[in-house]
């Protein structure tokens, strides 16, 4: 049974508790961060009711809840972004969720390129 939980406020990222890739999810927050705030973990240090693993970053079984980051695809690299532009922290737009989306996958790529050149050389 789903437990409802307050959403954060800020940007976060979903990952797959069967993939462990802390080294890649923490790329792609930093990288966000440059834009938009990363959201906090409440005082039971989670985040929409799961434990948060690192800052802005909670792992849950993707595959088996039918995420994207689990059911969509089989990449070795994937998590579900989140970011909401009705956050109460003033300056917060759509423009910037918006350019916190961008930031996530150069982030993404970033981690991709310093770590595994050659799988980026294979997809392109």
């Amino acid at each position: 049974m789903h437990t409802p939980c307050a959403v954060p406020d800020g940007f976060y990222l979903v990952a797959d508790s069967a993939s462990r890739n802390a080294a890649f999810c923490a790329s792609v927050v930093d990288a966000v961060r440059k834009v938009t705030h990363v959201a906090r973990a409440d005082a039971q240090g989670c985040l929409c009711g799961e434990p948060a693993v690192q800052e802005g970053v909670v792992e849950v079984p993707a595959k088996q809840l039918g995420l994207c980051a689990g059911a969509a695809t089989p990449a070795a690299f994937a998590c579900t972004t989140e970011v909401y532009p009705d956050s109460p922290q003033p300056g917060v737009t759509a423009a910037q969720c918006n350019a916190a989306q961008a930031a996530a996958v150069v982030g993404a790529l970033a981690f991709l390129a310093a770590h595994h050149e050659g799988a980026l050389r294979a997809a392109a």
